[in-house]
């Protein structure tokens, strides 16, 4: 079991096992992505596993995490076709649906950023454990805005395969977040939104089950 301890910035590599094991407090920074990931811009029709350089599966999963606090999923050019995703551990979904996801922390939390702890690459599988923070400031999942910050534990595993994502998994606190933002977080009948900027988008909200899907 791999416990917290202290959180210092060392990075530990076990090298001999074909582990990478960084204990750094990484902070997912609001920069460009490399033009490796940036769909806009490269003619993505060229791209194939063969003509792709190859980044390793923590470089490629790190810019996941950029992307997504970035709000530039849609931009991201490291997800398979295959790409499957189980969200707060419980409800499957697949790129679209995964996009309605993060959308949908973008619009509610414009400064959020994920900031690992941990971040252990073994084989082509990357495990990232830390936090979700950001300030609610716009309406989240159906709920008004409350300008109140939030920060919360989260842990995921992402499979890479040809240098694109096919499997992500992750759970997170949504008990400390509703808390936190004083609002009551299990709503029955659920609370669901759209993406405003992409209306056609699956309508994602959070109730006794967890995440859900429309």
């Amino acid at each position: 079991m791999l416990e917290s301890g202290d959180l210092g910035a060392t990075p530990l590599r076990a090298d001999r096992h074909a582990t990478d094991i960084t204990k750094s407090g990484h902070r997912c920074r609001h920069r460009r992505l490399p033009a490796l990931f940036d769909c806009s811009t490269q003619d993505t029709t060229m791209i194939t596993p063969e003509t792709l350089a190859r980044p390793s599966p923590k470089e490629t999963v790190m810019a996941f995490y950029e992307a997504f606090d970035q709000g530039a999923l849609r931009s991201f050019c490291g997800i398979a076709a295959q790409f499957e995703a189980r969200v707060f551990g419980a409800t499957a979904v697949d790129w679209h649906g995964f996009l309605a996801f993060g959308e949908a922390f973008r619009e509610g939390f414009p400064d959020g950023k994920h900031v690992f702890d941990f971040v252990i690459a073994e084989g082509d599988s990357v495990a990232t454990i830390g936090c979700y923070r950001g300030r609610n400031t716009r309406p989240f999942m159906g709920v008004a805005d409350t300008q109140r910050h939030v920060n919360f534990t989260v842990m995921h595993v992402d499979r890479v395969q040809d240098g694109r994502i096919v499997e992500h998994r992750g759970i997170g606190d949504i008990n400390t977040m509703w808390s936190q933002l004083e609002r009551p977080g299990w709503h029955d009948p659920r609370v669901a939104v759209a993406s405003s900027a992409h209306p056609t988008a699956p309508r994602v909200g959070i109730d006794r089950r967890g995440i859900v899907m429309d």
